[in-house]
């Protein structure tokens, strides 16, 4: 797996919050994505360390959640 791979994960998994309200359980976007779990896995830890994505519990799965970066510029 490349960085390459993980990077374009990313890019597909902000474009699906966008439009999804922002908000998406982690089994649509492992189920919905040409690529493997791994990379979908990895992209999101990526997006959550860079605080582009929320990630919390609920309705028998974990969400996703799309941050909002302007309330982040100071970080």
């Amino acid at each position: 797996m490349s960085v390459i791979e993980v990077s374009m994960t990313a890019g597909e998994i902000l474009s699906a919050l966008e439009q999804h309200a922002g908000n998406v359980p982690v089994e649509q976007l492992t189920s919905s994505r040409r690529c493997s779990r791994d990379a979908v896995l990895m992209a999101l830890g990526w997006l959550f360390k860079e605080g582009f994505v929320s990630i919390h519990p609920g309705a028998g799965d974990w969400w996703i959640g799309l941050r909002n970066r302007t309330r982040q510029a100071g970080h």
